[in-house]
């Protein structure tokens, strides 16, 4: 992490920010006075100087815009278990498009993805490239 944010002039956009991975991160950036934009589909609460978004649409023009305005993205969205209401292709593949579109749109060039690790077993032994391939079910 501390590579990623050497380069962090204008702050960084957590996805997932009400999450247990994006409460800590968010809290850890805050400490080191990094500036987030929290982006969560349920209302939660934020630091002081936090910016903090509810949405359920990243490519929603209001958020595109507030977008522009940081240097990086740390996707933190994504479920390990389908339901009816939420399936893999739904939240870990489409919506993960749209935030690399919404990235895109925005002009912001450093993204990390944690979506991918619901897919993998054993997750501690595995090292990915860039290159990588995933079996997804």
């Amino acid at each position: 992490m501390i590579f990623f944010m050497s380069s962090i002039s204008r702050g960084i956009v957590v996805t997932g920010a009400n999450g247990f991975v994006g409460k800590n991160l968010r809290n850890f950036l805050h400490k080191n006075k990094i500036k987030v934009l929290g982006v969560s589909r349920k209302n939660f609460r934020k630091h002081a100087s936090e910016v903090k978004i509810i949405s359920t649409n990243l490519l929603e023009p209001k958020l595109q815009t507030k977008l522009k305005n940081y240097d990086a993205l740390i996707h933190l969205i994504g479920i390990g278990r389908q339901s009816s209401k939420s399936t893999f292709e739904e939240i870990n593949l489409n919506l993960t498009k749209n935030v690399i579109k919404a990235c895109k749109n925005a002009g912001i060039k450093k993204l990390s993805l944690s979506v991918v690790l619901v897919f993998l077993e054993a997750t501690s032994q595995i090292i990915l490239f860039q290159n990588t391939r995933l079996n997804a079910k």
